[in-house]
């Protein structure tokens, strides 16, 4: 239910209705936590990543790329689903860079390239940080 979005004390009235035990906010709050780190089976930041990313891969046409440094150090990694690809190669001579920075704890730079569609309007064709 957490994964779908429900708030807590949803999740705490659904369970009070379908069970016959005595549940406190805290117990769901407890589970909910207890679920995410069993979900999160990578233990560090790299390994989370790559399954990510490799996830993503995964669906036919999608395609993510990571540049490294000499050092082995993630400099850039740009991603593309199949949509993304098919608005590029629709409208190659339109391209607009949209820039974000410091919007996350990382301060990560979000670079975002888009193309303007038969009715005006800005579609992404890829992303990158």
């Amino acid at each position: 239910m957490r994964l779908a979005g429900s708030k807590p004390r949803l999740i705490l009235q659904f369970l009070r209705r379908s069970t016959d035990k005595k549940i406190i906010l805290r117990d769901v709050h407890n589970l909910v936590q207890r679920l995410k780190r069993e979900r999160r089976t990578a233990s560090t930041v790299e390994e989370r990543l790559e399954l990510v990313l490799r996830s993503f891969c995964s669906s036919e046409g999608n395609s993510a790329t990571v540049f490294v440094d000499y050092k082995k150090t993630a400099q850039t990694i740009a991603v593309q689903s199949h949509q993304m690809h098919r608005f590029f190669e629709a409208f190659p001579q339109i391209v607009l860079l949209d820039s974000t920075h410091n919007t996350n704890a990382s301060r990560y730079k979000l670079f975002s390239f888009m193309v303007n569609d038969v009715f005006g309007q800005g579609q992404y064709v890829q992303h990158a940080l």
